[in-house]
């Protein structure tokens, strides 16, 4: 089996912070474990590359499995599992690699992400240069262990110590998002649901490249050879983009566009019962004169356009302008 230079890192959501208590990647050879870094308290963002520790051994093949065993604040509750990796799928992925969105040199994969979500949904991600793709999701189980174990100090209680630290890691913004999606079940598992949609782009534009996030925590980057791209695309739902373009002076900007959660799953849930048309088209309809862009959802069926989505333009000097 063929092996790469890959380290284990973990991510957590920024509203869920956690404590990872043991982690490990597995082989079925004689290589040793490679442990997952523990750290502190971790809330770095779904999908985000955290905490590496350095090690000896450079090259490793894909492991077959790998085990988490954390604590999550919010929730106050601890979580464990065991997890296959799908081997065969990751390996084309490192074999395959891609090319380094600012170079064009022929790059690969160089982190496995570990990523402890709510309701103990984890999922396993390839990253590296910039580039996230998932690999797998799985369901971690609620179990007892003595708090002891986690916390050993007598002078404070259980619910006093998670709420001191939930006020130390939390923003205001963190604790607004909670008060309205901490009861929402299901939700994770919502974010990594996938549809058919691309995006298009019109105007009197010449488009350059684009990144696209999705709330599953996936990063893609896109370069721009046309307008329309094919229809062959399953993607989570967008959460952010940054879009590069050229005016008719041939003058660079870029667009980026932060989407609103809770218009972006309320259209997909309401329009993903249609099923006549399942290929969705995002289209970014561009006035290059006035800088105007405006935002829609459309298929076969339907035409939405975006109300919530906030947009911000600015200039953008070339690589020759830069010189």
């Amino acid at each position: 089996m063929n092996k790469y230079k890959w380290l284990p890192t973990t991510c957590a959501p920024q509203c869920y912070p956690v404590k990872l208590m043991d982690g490990a990647f597995e082989f079925n050879t004689d290589e040793p474990p490679v442990f997952i870094p523990r750290g502190d308290v971790c809330n770095n963002g779904w999908g985000e590359i955290g905490l590496t520790n350095l090690t000896e051994i450079e090259l490793f093949s894909i492991p077959q499995q790998f085990d988490l065993t954390w604590f999550s604040f919010t929730e106050d509750v601890f979580y464990t599992g065991a997890f296959t990796v799908p081997v065969e799928k990751a390996a084309q992925l490192f074999e395959k690699g891609f090319k380094h969105p600012d170079t064009d040199e022929p790059v690969t994969y160089e982190y496995l992400i570990t990523g402890m979500g709510s309701e103990g949904f984890v999922c396993l991600w390839a990253a590296g240069h910039g580039i996230v793709t998932e690999l797998a999701t799985y369901n971690a189980k609620g179990v007892k262990i003595e708090w002891e174990r986690f916390n050993d100090d007598e002078d404070i209680t259980r619910k006093e110590f998670i709420e001191q630290q939930l006020q130390t890691i939390l923003k205001e913004e963190d604790l607004l998002w909670l008060e309205t999606n901490r009861k929402k079940f299901g939700l994770w598992k919502r974010y990594h649901e996938r549809y058919n949609w691309v995006p298009v782009f019109l105007g009197n534009i010449q488009p350059v490249n684009i990144r696209i996030n999705t709330f599953n925590g996936e990063k893609e980057f896109i370069r721009l050879a046309e307008k329309t791209l094919s229809l062959n695309g399953q993607r989570s739902m967008m959460k952010s983009m940054i879009y590069r373009w050229k005016n008719t002076a041939n003058k660079n900007f870029v667009s980026k566009l932060f989407f609103n959660e809770q218009e972006v799953l309320s259209i997909f849930k309401k329009y993903n019962d249609f099923k006549a048309n399942d290929a969705y088209k995002l289209q970014i309809e561009l006035n290059a004169d006035d800088h105007v862009l405006r935002l829609f959802l459309t298929n076969d069926q339907f035409f939405y356009e975006f109300k919530n989505c906030v947009v911000k333009i600015f200039s953008e000097k070339s690589k020759d302008e830069k010189n």
